[in-house]
């Protein structure tokens, strides 16, 4: 496996020499969300640890999808975080003690673990059970910097319109030149 984290001034390249036989650098182009697998496993949604000692990505190895966990310097086992069949999109705690994953786009669940090493899943539950948009592939939900508080996209009805400003900052600043020079009159 191959990855690249692009983080500011903090650029890692990652390597899996156990798998590739040789150190292969990973392409800028991944931008720490894709995984190259030279096996041709489907793997997505990576997301480093906020220590930045373990990977945690979503993977149909054995032909159901699971969120999984593993060193970032590929020295050590890979841990299947995930219980079910259809878990994906992976999103980790600020202080890296839970990973929270969706599970078949319709629930969030909680898995809390112990980083050790090794790490080790301590038990899991469910958060968010239906309501709310859950997409696979990339998470569309977020934990907040203090751990905890979840954000979400809610799912609304199907008369539900989507609107498209473009050039909006243009926009509002001819409204406030508008409004500004009628007030001087």
């Amino acid at each position: 496996m191959v990855a690249f984290s692009g983080m500011a001034g903090h650029e890692r390249r990652l390597c899996d020499r156990r798998r590739v036989g040789m150190d292969r650098p990973a392409s800028r182009t991944t931008g720490g969300h894709a995984l190259h697998d030279p096996l041709g496993r489907d793997r997505w949604g990576a997301r480093f640890s906020p220590d930045g000692h373990w990977i945690a990505y979503s993977s149909a190895r054995g032909g159901s999808r699971q969120v999984f966990v593993e060193p970032s310097d590929g020295e050590g086992s890979v841990v299947q975080v995930s219980d079910e069949d259809g878990s994906d999109t992976p999103v980790w705690s600020p202080d890296g003690h839970k990973l929270y994953y969706m599970l078949n786009g319709e629930r969030i669940v909680m898995a809390t673990l112990d980083p050790g090493p090794p790490l080790r899943v301590l038990g899991r539950t469910t958060l968010i059970d239906g309501g709310y948009f859950l997409n696979t592939g990339h998470a569309s939900f977020d934990v907040v910097a203090g751990g905890k508080e979840l954000l979400l996209l809610k799912t609304v009805t199907s008369d539900a319109e989507l609107v498209v400003a473009y050039n909006w900052r243009e926009q509002v600043r001819a409204r406030l030149r508008a409004s500004v020079s009628s007030q001087k009159r």
